[in-house]
């Protein structure tokens, strides 16, 4: 399915899935807790912001991450669900969901 703005917003599992401007891509999605999140649209000179929200509205974590690369990111003993990523780095931003599901 497409977003009006070009993001990619369907699941394919354990594959990236590109979003805005191929700032960032996660996987697997859906996860049972730890994912990958990578950097694909920055150098490592870059630093990105990371917030990851319940859809409640509810911040779960904060970090600030080098670009450039892979980070593995945790939502490990979070119920299952739908959780937004955001990135903000310099002038560039994107948005994801991510869906936690439980074995």
């Amino acid at each position: 399915m497409q977003g009006g703005s070009g993001n990619i917003i369907e699941s394919m599992p354990d594959r990236a899935i590109p979003l805005i401007g191929d700032l960032f891509k996660v996987y697997p999605n859906p996860t049972t807790g730890t994912f990958t999140l990578e950097l694909a649209g920055l150098d490592q000179t870059k630093i990105a912001r990371v917030e990851i929200f319940s859809m409640a509205g509810y911040k779960l974590l904060v970090a600030e991450l080098n670009g450039g690369g892979s980070h593995v990111l945790s939502l490990s003993g979070k119920p299952a669900g739908i959780y937004l990523i955001k990135v903000v780095s310099d002038k560039k931003s994107g948005a994801a969901n991510i869906v936690v599901v439980h074995n």
